[in-house]
């Protein structure tokens, strides 16, 4: 079966230049001031070191830095634009593809 055509950006084509920075990310967290709203994306590093929990019953634990690539800085107002444009395409997303489930948010050192 043939690609669903894809819909143009609104506003005509995007150009993206080689140059420009891509990054994967499956850290992300954020922050809050009065006036700015604050991405921070990043991904989990290699371990150095791989544990085993206990010798009996064997379970392999992997534990990583996270390492932050990439800030972004924008207004609340715009932070309200984007989510909004991302809980859109989200649902466009599920609606092609199926449901989207996200595993329980695991504990780390700090929690």
């Amino acid at each position: 079966m043939p690609a669903k055509p894809q819909p143009e950006p609104k506003g005509g084509s995007i150009k993206i230049p080689e140059s420009v920075n891509e990054f994967y990310a499956n850290a992300f967290t954020a922050l809050v001031t009065r006036w700015d709203v604050v991405l921070l994306f990043g991904s989990t590093t290699l371990p150095s070191t791989i544990k085993k929990a206990d010798q009996v019953g064997g379970e392999i634990t992997i534990q990583g830095e996270v390492r932050m690539d990439t800030a972004i800085r924008m207004s609340p107002q715009h932070a309200k634009a984007c989510s909004a444009a991302l809980q859109s395409m989200v649902a466009r997303w599920e609606e092609e593809f199926g449901t989207i489930s996200v595993p329980p948010e695991e504990k780390t050192v700090e929690d």
